[in-house]
């Protein structure tokens, strides 16, 4: 593995809440046709804690996921000319 291509952990923690989050906020909405003979089963916190887990799943896979640094951008450059020119902008 090279120094410009690693991989955050957090973004594969991102993956499995995002997975699990599917798995449970589904047997919650399986929840909803066939009731479960338990108490508080009215509240459904198998679809809620789905959700969440979910949502949660989903920003730390936007969050962490793996993309080119600023730095490396070649419009960084293109822009830096830009600006320079527009506020006449002297390099000493």
């Amino acid at each position: 593995m090279t120094k410009d291509s690693h991989l955050s952990i957090w973004f594969f923690v991102g993956i499995l809440l995002t997975l699990y989050g599917l798995i449970i906020t589904g047997a919650g909405v399986y929840g909803f046709f066939v009731p479960a003979q338990v108490h508080l089963a009215q509240y459904h916190a198998d679809f809620w804690w789905g959700l969440i887990l979910l949502a949660i799943g989903v920003f730390y896979c936007y969050h962490f996921s793996p993309r080119k640094p600023v730095g490396q951008d070649s419009n960084l450059v293109i822009n830096q000319k830009r600006f320079d020119r527009i506020y006449n902008f002297k390099y000493t």
